[in-house]
């Protein structure tokens, strides 16, 4: 950088030089005229001055090339670190340029997938993935964050998972992106599935001895006159932590068969303000145990939706259950029906001390639980923290959404919607349903989250 500065003020040097001997020389053959005198000419002179203001834009124009070579080093040191940083990281990051459709990935993503000339990972997309992975693109270049996993076929088409997060890239000639990173995930996917397997296969091994002794607890607590205080409150005790782990077995069991897509849902008719009602009914010795009223307004219209009646029932129990281990005694718990646009909403109100925003979506995760202060952690002793993770899947599972957000008197409210039937729709399916009696199955007392 030096020698290519002294290189250039030489070089003007030599100009201004030229310049001065050339100015000389004119004058002399006459081919300018000078002013009367002795050599230098006003000429001459006048050709210095020139050449000393050539020779001060030179110098400044050295001085440019000077930082401007420093720039350029810098730049190129900052581009080294990043490409450095790059290529060491986890992480693939990304850039995706919608108006040309130009993708530009770290070539890491290649190396994992065994394809080193990858130019567009969307090609590698897993079929049941692609549809999904695409639309949650568009929705990014509207604003949204990018967050999902996927499924990208290797140089051998197997599946690979990764995790993508990405946000909004905005150009300064107007055009629209998304930048952020692929996360390869494969070994947590991997170790999933082997957790899941564990827990479906200890889940049932221990339903069926279970289900003995709770029976066994049940008709000696029957049957059993003889048994003093003493005994018979042991066998209570008995009961409700056998009924506690019978609840946890077949959570456990729930989420393995809404993980592979085989939960059995009974679709009917459903009246939510009928349901809601039996929920409460089967909770309120709970209830006045704990000195909690329940309340269940009946609203200015029916409201029916399509659904399974035990599934959606096992979700009014749970988020009900949740409302009174966390509501103090003395307060009102009150599930209220709303009717929207084409919606029907149910939300179940406490007075407990409610849930921050920034744990409202966390505690909808597997084996998360509520703390004393509303906060969200992982599953204590009380439960296996799978409850609300449930109500989520089935909820969606049947076309609707659930939340929580502040209950405007105090406390939570935790809010589900599903789709409006008209009553018209469903006038003649209590003739063909009339005589059946589906299977159901009894809804639990308590329900931990």
């Amino acid at each position: 950088m030096l020698l290519a500065g002294l290189r250039g003020g030489i070089l003007s040097l030599l100009k201004v030089l030229g310049i001065v001997v050339l100015t000389a020389v004119l004058e002399r053959h006459g081919w300018v005229r000078g002013v009367e005198g002795t050599f230098p000419s006003e000429i001459t002179m006048r050709a210095l001055g020139v050449g000393g203001a050539t020779l001060g834009v030179l110098a400044i124009g050295w001085l440019y090339e000077m930082e401007r070579s420093q720039f350029e080093q810098r730049l190129a040191e900052m581009n080294r670190r990043f490409e450095l940083a790059a290529s060491s990281a986890k992480d693939t990051l990304f850039e995706w340029d919608s108006r040309r459709d130009r993708f530009l990935v770290s070539p890491q993503l290649g190396d994992l997938l065994g394809l080193p000339d990858l130019e567009d990972p969307r090609t590698r997309l897993h079929p049941e993935d692609a549809d999904r992975v695409r639309a949650a693109f568009e929705a990014c270049l509207e604003g949204a964050v990018l967050d999902t996993e996927c499924r990208l076929l290797d140089a051998g088409d197997r599946p690979i998972w990764f995790r993508i997060t990405a946000v909004p890239l905005d150009y300064e000639d107007g055009r629209r992106g998304i930048c952020g990173w692929f996360r390869y995930i494969e070994y947590r996917k991997r170790i999933e599935v082997i957790k899941d397997e564990l827990i479906g296969t200890v889940s049932h091994e221990l339903k069926t001895p279970l289900t003995s002794i709770r029976g066994g607890i049940g008709l000696a607590l029957k049957t059993g006159s003889g048994f003093d205080e003493k005994t018979r409150l042991l066998l209570e005790v008995a009961r409700r932590n056998t009924e506690r782990l019978v609840r946890m077995v077949e959570d456990l069991l729930d989420v393995q068969r809404l993980d592979a897509g085989k939960m059995y849902y009974e679709t009917e008719t459903v009246d939510l303000y009928e349901l809601a009602a039996e929920a409460v009914a089967g909770l309120v010795p709970l209830a006045e145990e704990r000195g909690i009223d329940l309340q269940v307004p009946r609203p200015d219209a029916s409201l029916f939706v399509r659904g399974d009646r035990d599934r959606l029932t096992q979700v009014v129990v749970n988020l009900l259950s949740n409302a009174l281990k966390h509501s103090p005694p003395g307060e009102v718990v009150t599930v209220r029906l709303e009717r929207g646009s084409e919606e029907a909403l149910l939300a179940v109100e406490d007075r407990g001390p409610g849930i921050p925003a920034s744990a409202r979506t966390e505690v909808f995760e597997r084996f998360v639980q509520l703390g004393g202060n509303g906060t969200a952690g992982t599953a204590a002793a009380q439960g296996a923290g799978l409850g609300l993770h449930i109500c989520r899947r089935i909820v969606e599972d049947h076309g609707g959404t659930i939340w929580v957000e502040d209950n405007p008197g105090g406390g939570s409210r935790f809010v589900f919607q599903l789709a409006l039937v008209a009553e018209g729709e469903f006038a003649g399916e209590a003739a063909s349903d009339e005589g059946s009696n589906p299977v159901r199955r009894d809804a639990p007392a308590e329900q931990d989250v």
